[in-house]
């Protein structure tokens, strides 16, 4: 009897083990197979099964900023050595989350610099491991912000998401890009950050012209030259499909 249970924990062991390597192997597939297709998103609604299943895609922690299981929003931000930010952006930034996502959201900006030389020889994922290393989430949802210079490898991209639950703002691509009507900066600069929250929260690109998931938005391709033309809040069919996904993660 002894040796029957042994060989029936090994087969659950066993079996256990394939079950879990078959999903692993699913979630870093492609897009449109099957986990990702129908599974993805409940098993990306626990943050224990993201950590050990590697779902780290944006919008995989949508449930921690639309669903109930956090009250507040905790944003993280590292600078990189000679970056600044227009003033009013991040508490701006900061007001709209809570807004969108009806948790109580704030910033706080890390007092210790990333070297140019980090920047230079690390991804941006190796940025960010290092700066989520100093900063907990606490009681809350983290949000983690990085303000960079540029990317080495497209001088024009203006910013960009960064796994599940992490920003990249290009400020000094932001800058070049605004240099003919500098007055727009603070506008595209909170534009870019919450273009990016957008798909944190699940939304994907799409080609309306006065929305703010219009996928022209993460490049520098086109002019504005007076700061109220700059599209800095989500249009009514990019709220119509955030209500969807909220009630999706609180039903």
């Amino acid at each position: 009897m002894k040796n029957k249970l042994i060989i029936f924990g090994l087969l659950i062991i066993i079996v256990a083990t394939f079950g879990f390597i078959g999903l692993k192997l699913s979630a870093a597939g492609p897009d449109d197979n099957y986990f990702n297709q129908h599974l993805r998103s409940d098993f990306a609604s626990h943050p224990f099964l993201r950590q050990i299943l590697g779902l780290h895609y944006d919008g995989d922690a949508v449930v921690d900023y639309l669903g109930s299981r956090y009250d507040g929003i905790a944003i993280s931000v590292a600078v990189e050595a000679g970056i600044t930010l227009a003033p009013n952006v991040l508490q701006d930034f900061a007001d709209k989350i809570t807004q969108v996502t009806g948790k109580k959201t704030s910033y706080s900006v890390s007092p210790a610099l990333i070297p140019t030389t980090d920047v230079a020889s690390k991804s941006p994922v190796e940025l960010e491991s290092s700066f989520r290393k100093l900063h907990s989430s606490g009681r809350t949802a983290a949000l983690y912000v990085l303000l960079l210079g540029t990317d080495p490898e497209d001088s024009k991209l203006l910013g960009s998401t960064l796994q599940e639950d992490a920003i990249v703002l290009y400020i000094g691509a932001l800058k070049d890009f605004a240099s003919r009507f500098p007055k727009t900066l603070p506008n595209y600069e909170f534009s870019t950050l919450l273009h990016e929250f957008g798909h944190q929260l699940g939304l994907p690109h799409n080609d309306l012209d006065n929305c703010l998931m219009n996928e022209r938005a993460e490049h520098a391709e086109s002019f504005i030259e007076l700061p109220s033309d700059v599209i800095v809040d989500f249009c009514p069919q990019e709220y119509s499909e955030l209500q969807t996904i909220k009630s999706y993660y609180n039903r």
